[in-house]
């Protein structure tokens, strides 16, 4: 959990996935894809056994270039450990508390 990234960063092989599922969307060497600005993704993350959903117009960060728009997921280096950065992009959608001892993170539904 980042409160200073904007974006989600994930895996290229989990990314890959989300993205294939979206008519239109495409894939950029520095791994970042686009998707239709006119399109609407539903997507949530899941922490533990409680999933949390992204609203479309977070998904979607804004203008590429023509008709496509930036994918607010982009791929990270993991070298092989399942690790994501999780950033604005998800925290907008929730209320989230920080501890510091014992150290956890919790989520809440915004109201």
């Amino acid at each position: 959990i980042d409160t200073g990234t904007t974006l989600i960063g994930g895996p290229r092989g989990i990314l890959s996935q989300i993205h294939q599922q979206i008519p239109g969307s495409q894939r950029f060497g520095d791994g970042t894809y686009s998707i239709p600005c006119n399109g609407t993704v539903h997507v949530s993350l899941t922490f533990g056994s409680k999933s949390w959903s992204i609203s479309p117009l977070d998904f979607n960060a804004g203008p590429y270039f023509g008709a496509q728009c930036l994918s607010a997921f982009y791929e990270i280096e993991t070298h092989g450990k399942m690790s994501w950065v999780i950033g604005d992009t998800f925290l907008k959608n929730v209320y989230s508390v920080f501890r510091y001892s014992p150290p956890s993170v919790g989520f809440a539904e915004l109201s």
